[in-house]
């Protein structure tokens, strides 16, 4: 599900204050990126992973956790709030010039 103003009620209480800064931080992002590339966009995984029964090896479910998207493209990998939180820190201040 991709993060907007209108789906944050869908989002965990206590991410959510959280959430609304960093769909703030990403609007600056976005802003300074316009001219060389599409929007970027927070994603929250709302379904559990599912593998085909057969499979052996341990089976990660990344329900809950965010990701970072461009498109049809998944950034980085999928992340917890925290982890979230220090990658658009990384990017927002690579990105805009103090």
């Amino acid at each position: 599900m991709i993060i907007t103003e209108s789906t944050l009620d869908k989002l965990p209480k206590k991410e959510q204050n959280l959430i609304v800064a960093l769909l703030s931080d990403l609007e600056e992002i976005n802003h300074n990126l316009s001219l060389r590339s599409p929007n970027i966009q927070l994603d929250w995984i709302d379904k559990h992973t599912e593998y085909p029964p057969e499979r052996v090896d341990p089976c990660p479910d990344y329900y809950g956790m965010y990701r970072v998207i461009q498109g049809n493209k998944v950034l980085g990998v999928e992340m917890d709030i925290d982890t979230l939180d220090t990658a658009l820190c990384l990017l927002y201040n690579f990105i805009i010039d103090d």
